[in-house]
């Protein structure tokens, strides 16, 4: 495809506005006929010439991936778990493997299609289909044979048998004997199939057949409705059917417990296993599809709860929040990144954790009152000192810093909305006390809290002098919002803008071209700047390959075989620095979810740089 699903291949196998669809996937999704109705996880991805250009920014990170060695680095890290002597006859075999990965055509592989899927009852198993190039179908088959007649060989427990199978397809399959585990390999004209299961690969065979036995994902009801609730996919979509996933869950405990040896204290295990299943099953089914429109790749997704367990305990907990009225009203239009949440219910969750070990564990009452006297002892309880005052709420804002350093270029604000801001101040007060004690005895410093210069009474710089150039914390109590920043001048721009004293994010020119332009109550919002992602990680991983060198150096004198995997396991972080610095096509992604009291409705909005500003 003009996008290279290949690369995803080799890493599987070595979340509107718009008009919705109309229960039918296009025409260009052809492999989900082959996608049986027991399964619970579907992705689906389709070439798309829209993404041409993303897709030739993908492949030049992949080239530098192929040429930065790292190969060699897996070699010698897997190579070094032999003895000497076994070392010449394990490069032979690598040797051999890399001759036989190479002579499948990955790219011709899934030129046009790609399709995942796993089910879990009877047993857990997983199905990858390809449709490729015209006339590599036979070819690619045959050499991922080859891989699996290699692998045979390397025991002789295991065998590859030509297997039965329908007019139109070849059929191998790798068994291994004693486990309920296969790799099913079949094939007709450019379709490729792998499966893990022959119960499975029955199945996609019969609905390749047409076999009335077997029905298609795509011909459930429950799929067909989903889609109604999105656009049209164009590149890709997911489906999740978390009603059948706690299904095959339930069938899969009672199941395997049955199976097993009977011991009495199995039961209490089983038991807990159902029971969280049960509590948790409360969600209806995930649909995400994703469409690109030149250098902007949106995605729409729908997650619904079941229409009967809205009130269970654990639906409560996400389902039962107010909407945020105004999501971007403490969001300046400098922001370079924003998020903001209603959260989940904290007090509902802990509410419905107690009761799970009450109801479970062993002994749960004992146990819920060793947990108590624990609280005690640390003189923090949860329910008091956390859940009685947080409501569940958050906003998070980054802006350039005030005054910017080499340290730190940024500041950030983080808000905690909280249910009485009389009892969050006192709570406040108690907990910089104690910080100042914590420090007092074990940092052999004082912690000073001085006054801050901020528009809002109450509030309180942090100060401690080791650290003093790094962070100087603000903190404090803004109506009904506990505050936490970097600094006085971030907070005061977030209150200013709150108060309608500056411009929020709506204003800002790069977030009407980038971002989510939507202004209805909202569950949640986001914006990130991505712009320089690659130098972030490219950074992260230069510094984790120097962390892994010094590791090593200590390890050297206790431990030489430790000292060197950690050294090959760093010396392919360091190499894979350089390959993340081609990650530099990004620009941004922005978020926005709503909920009506039975759907999420997650519109997510990825923007690329254009060619000429890539990598500035």
């Amino acid at each position: 495809m003009s996008r290279p699903v290949a690369w995803k291949v080799t890493f599987f196998l070595c979340a509107f506005p718009a008009a919705v669809s109309a229960g039918e996937i296009p025409k260009t999704f052809t492999l989900g006929r082959y996608v049986p109705d027991t399964c619970w996880l579907y992705v689906h991805e389709v070439d798309n010439p829209e993404r041409a250009y993303i897709d030739g920014q993908w492949a030049r990170v992949f080239d530098a991936l192929a040429h930065s060695g790292i190969d060699q680095d897996v070699k010698n890290l897997i190579g070094d778990l032999f003895p000497p002597e076994d070392r010449a006859a394990f490069d032979e075999q690598w040797g051999r493997i890399v001759e036989l990965v190479q002579a499948v055509s990955w790219s011709d592989l899934a030129r046009y299609e790609f399709a995942h899927a796993q089910q879990l009852a009877p047993l857990p198993a997983y199905l990858f289909l390809f449709r490729g190039t015209a006339g590599s179908g036979e070819k690619n088959a045959a050499a991922m044979r080859e891989i699996l007649v290699h692998l045979a060989s390397l025991d002789e427990s295991l065998e590859v048998s030509a297997m039965p199978c329908c007019a139109g397809f070849t059929r191998s399959c790798l068994i291994i004997p004693g486990v309920p585990f296969c790799i099913d390999l079949f094939q007709s004209e450019d379709m490729i199939g792998i499966s893990t299961s022959p119960l499975l690969t029955k199945s996609v065979l019969s609905l390749a057949t047409g076999g009335r036995k077997v029905k298609s994902i795509l011909d459930t009801e429950r799929f067909r409705q989903a889609l109604t609730a999105v656009p049209d996919p164009e590149d890709k979509f997911t489906y999740l059917d978390f009603k059948a996933l706690a299904a095959d869950l339930r069938i899969l405990f009672e199941s395997g417990f049955a199976k097993a040896e009977h011991k009495p204290e199995a039961e209490p295990v089983k038991g807990t296993l159902v029971n969280i299943v049960q509590r948790a099953d409360v969600f209806d089914y995930l649909l995400e599809v994703q469409q690109t429109d030149g250098l902007q790749e949106r995605t729409y997704s729908v997650a619904a709860l079941q229409p009967d367990r809205r009130e269970m305990p654990f639906a409560k907990v996400f389902a039962n929040r107010k909407p945020l009225a105004d999501p971007y009203r403490f969001v300046p239009a400098e922001a370079t990144e924003f998020s903001v949440s209603c959260g989940i219910d904290l007090d509902a969750l802990y509410a419905l954790i107690l009761d799970v070990i009450r109801e479970n564990a062993a002994d749960g009452e004992a146990a819920l009152t060793t947990w108590a006297e624990l609280q005690d002892k640390y003189e923090f309880h949860l329910q008091e000192d956390l859940f009685d005052w947080l409501s569940g709420e958050t906003v998070s804002v980054t802006l350039p810093a005030s005054m910017p350093t080499p340290i730190k270029n940024t500041d950030s604000v983080g808000m905690f909305r909280v249910k009485d801001s009389a009892l969050a101040a006192r709570k406040l007060d108690a907990g910089i006390a104690r910080l100042q004690g914590i420090v007092r005895e074990y940092g052999n410093m004082e912690l000073i809290v001085t006054p801050a210069l901020v528009k809002a009474p109450g509030f309180r710089t942090l100060t401690y002098p080791p650290l003093i150039m790094l962070a100087q914390p603000v903190v404090g109590v803004y109506q009904e919002w506990l505050v936490l920043g970097t600094s006085a001048e971030a907070i005061n721009v977030c209150l200013d803008t709150a108060a309608g004293d500056r411009p929020n994010i709506l204003k800002s020119e790069r977030f009407r071209r980038e971002g989510i332009l939507r202004t209805e109550p909202a569950s949640s919002a986001s914006f990130t700047d991505l712009s320089n992602m690659q130098q972030q990680l490219s950074q992260a991983f230069h510094m984790a390959g120097v962390v892994g060198g010094i590791v090593s150096q200590i390890m050297r004198e206790q431990d030489e075989e430790g000292a060197k995997a950690v050294r090959n396991i760093m010396s392919m972080i360091q190499r894979l620095a350089p390959v993340v610095l081609q990650i530099d096509f990004y620009s941004s992604q922005a978020g926005y979810c709503t909920f009506d009291g039975r759907a999420w409705r997650m519109e997510k909005l990825t923007t690329y740089k254009p060619p000429a500003t890539k990598g500035k």
